[in-house]
Order: structure tokens, then sequence, then C-alpha cells
């Protein structure tokens, strides 16, 4: 710093920000310290213009599709106000953007709002079939709801999708504002021109803030009218409701009529049913003695082959569980199979308790399986099918061995697991 006050820095800064302090004496004799900030902005890249109007171009051409776009200024026009941006001023819109780079994917989520609300204006209001008319008549519930008579309404992720645009254009320009340079203590001429910078680059990025607020504030109130005729066909179901209830009541009291009706008839009716009961005691007498005759005859006929049946049955018997076994111990083995290749650490506990606990870690248990044979027995399969089994499954399958042997059960089971997805994976 000079004695009259004059800061000079190097030319060639790179961006970021310094900060310098010292002394000095002025040509009196004063003395005193002075402490000075400067902020060195990268420029723009060449593209920033067109990416800033390719912004701007998405929310008009939105606000245009909803009738909206008389009250924001033309895209040439915008172009021409980013482009007559100094370069500082281009390099301050540049820097608040970067500080929210969500800015730039504008015009992608615009696209996509613009495709799901194609049919939208704003003012048309949904309209509803008969939503205030006379309830429909009785026992025809469901015939004035919503669906199908109300003119379908922009869906919550349209108006969530365009109040991130709302949100991010607002972090640019509160980044602008941010960024102003004050120039209070600047010559006239210098305030005149950093003033200038503040408002043009403020003012770009208020119109895309502004344009962002139309766009979401017209989704909104085509989402409003839509809700509106939606509780309208509510009240109007609530009236169907009851309608149906009246009619409800009425068959109630001509079923009553009817129940006294059969309440006459309950005295011949139970003199029916005992003498039904009195044929049907006669008929059971009957069966039963044929019956006993049927089975004395029958006994007598298989004689001495009962045995063999017997023999033959107690066969069929233990094949048969057998069979069950082994259908116990295969669905035992493709849970044991599916928990190992789980990307899931979290395993169920009996397949970290070894077998003489009660669990599946190892054998004997109760399914004939465990974690260890299954792990071993697919193995091996790959082997004898000539596939190489990688060193890293051998070694971990060796370390659960190890730890089954010291009782290590929860790390046994992390070494099997390790072990099986080593080689499980192998084409």
């Amino acid at each position: 710093m000079s004695s009259a006050g004059q800061v000079v820095a190097a030319a060639g800064l790179a961006a970021g920000t310094y900060s310098a302090k010292g002394s000095v004496r002025d040509a009196s004799g004063g003395t005193g310290t002075w402490a000075f900030q400067l902020t060195v902005v990268a420029p723009a890249p060449g593209t920033f213009t067109a990416a800033a109007v390719k912004v701007y171009q998405s929310e008009y051409d939105f606000n245009q599709q909803s009738g909206q776009g008389s009250a924001l200024e033309s895209v040439a026009q915008y172009q021409h106000d980013v482009s007559a941006l100094s370069p500082l001023g281009r390099a301050m819109f540049y820097r608040a953007v970067q500080r929210a780079p969500e800015w730039l994917q504008i015009p992608s989520i615009m696209q996509s709002v613009s495709s799901a609300a194609a049919s939208m204006s704003r003012g048309k209001a949904a309209t509803s079939n008969g939503a205030e008319s006379t309830p429909p008549a009785p026992f025809e519930l469901g015939s004035s709801k919503g669906d199908g008579h109300c003119d379908g309404g922009p869906s919550d992720a349209i108006v969530f999708g365009l109040a991130i645009v709302v949100d991010v254009a607002a972090a640019v320009f509160n980044g602008a504002i941010s960024d102003q340079i004050y120039s209070a203590d600047l010559p006239e001429g210098a305030k005149e021109a950093a003033g200038s910078v503040d408002f043009v680059v403020t003012f770009a990025a208020n119109i895309v803030w502004g344009a962002a607020q139309i766009a979401k504030d017209s989704v909104a109130y085509s989402q409003l009218s839509y809700l509106d005729c939606a509780k309208k066909d509510m009240f109007g179901y609530s009236a169907n409701i009851d309608n149906t209830t009246v009619q409800s009541y009425n068959l109630l009291t001509a079923a009553s009529a009817a129940i006294d009706k059969v309440q006459q008839t309950a005295s011949t009716t139970a003199q029916d049913v005992l003498d039904l009961q009195s044929q049907v005691s006669a008929m059971q007498a009957t069966l039963a003695s044929s019956l006993a005759q049927d089975v004395k005859a029958l006994q007598s006929a298989i004689g001495s082959d009962t045995q063999g049946i017997i023999s033959q049955l107690q066969t069929d018997s233990s094949a048969i569980q057998q069979q069950n076994s082994q259908s116990r111990a295969d669905q035992w083995t493709i849970a044991i199979e599916n928990a190992l290749g789980s990307s899931s650490a979290v395993a169920p506990a009996s397949l970290q308790v070894p077998g003489e606990k009660g669990g599946m870690l190892t054998l004997p248990n109760p399914a004939g399986v465990s974690v260890q044979s299954v792990v071993l027995a697919d193995m091996q399969a790959l082997q004898s099918a000539g596939v190489t089994i990688p060193s890293n499954a051998t070694d971990d399958c060796d370390a659960a061995a190890g730890d089954v042997a010291t009782s290590q059960w929860q790390a046994a089971y992390v070494a099997f697991r390790s072990c099986y997805q080593a080689f499980a994976t192998l084409p």
C-alpha cells in the first residue's frame, strides 16, 4: 500500500481469496496499520452464456405451455441481457452458479416436468360429472366417485420437481446477492461500475428464479382445482351412502316380517325333524348290523394274508419317512445356501450355533445337514466337475474349521460364508 492509500496486487493471481496487512507512514510522518482482502474470481467459460440461456429457455417454454408466457421476458431479451454482461459480471454470475451446480440441470428437470404435464393449462378447472347433483339411486355405491369424472390434475411429482427448480434458482440468486461488490470506499467512477455489475448479475439470476416460481404456482393452482373437484365427488358419494342406509333400513323391516312368518311354521318343522330322526335311527341300526356281518366275512377271507399286508405297510411307512427326512434335509440345504449367498451379513441365529447345542453350524443335528457340510459338499462337487477352487476359498474354509475346533462359532460361520461366496459365483 502506498502512502496515498492505493492498494496494488500482482497481476495473474489465481482465483481465490487473498488477505494482506501491514503498516504505513504518510508524508506527515503519521503511521498506522491496514488490512485488505482481495477476491479473485475465475472467468466464466465460453459456453456459460449459452448454458444460462438454455436454463431460462426451459422455464419459458413450460410457462408458454401452461399459458403464462406473456408474463415473462422473451428468451431473445434474456440472451441479450446475459451477453451484455461484462467479463467481471459473467464471472460473478458463473461463481454464483458454481455454488449451486444443480442450476445447470434445470433444463433436464423441466423437460421431465413438461412431458408429464403436456395436457395441463392454467385455469383449466377440473370438472365433475354429477358430483354436486342428486345422488344416484340407492345400492349404486361408487357411481359418483372422482376416478374417471374429474379431469386428472398434475401429480405431486410435477409439483415437487418444480419446487426443486425454484429452490435451485433461489440459491443462485442468493449467491449472486452474497457476492455483490461492496464499494463504499471505492472512487466515484469505480462505485458506479461495481454497482452496475451487481445489478445486472442479480437481475439475470432473479429472472430465472421468477420464471420458476410462476411455473410452480401455475401447476399448484391446477392441482388445487382437481382436489376441489375430488372433494365435491366425495360429498356426492357420502350422500349416496345416506340413501343406501335408508334402503338398508327398509330391507331390515321386510326381513323382520319374513322372520315372523318363519317362526309361525317352526312347530311344523320341529315335528318333521323328529320324524326324520326316527327314520335315521332305524337306518343306522340296519347299516350297523350289515356292516358287522360284512367285516366278519372279510376277516375270514383275508386270513393269513393279514400279516403280509401289515409288513408291506410297515415297509412303505419306513420308505415314506426316509423320503420325508431327505426332503427336510434338501429344504435346509437350500435355506443354508441362500443365507450363505446373501449380501446381508446378518444370518439366522441357528446357523451360528453348533449341532451339539441344537444349531445348524455343525453335525450332528436333527436336520442331518449343517453349514459346514453344505459348504464342503458344494466345493467338492465343483472340484469333481473340474472347476478350480480359488485359494482364498480354501483358506477361508480352513480358517472356519480352525474356528470350529476352538468353539469360535460366529467366527466359523463368517469364514464358511466367505469361503462359499468365493467359489459359488464361479462360472
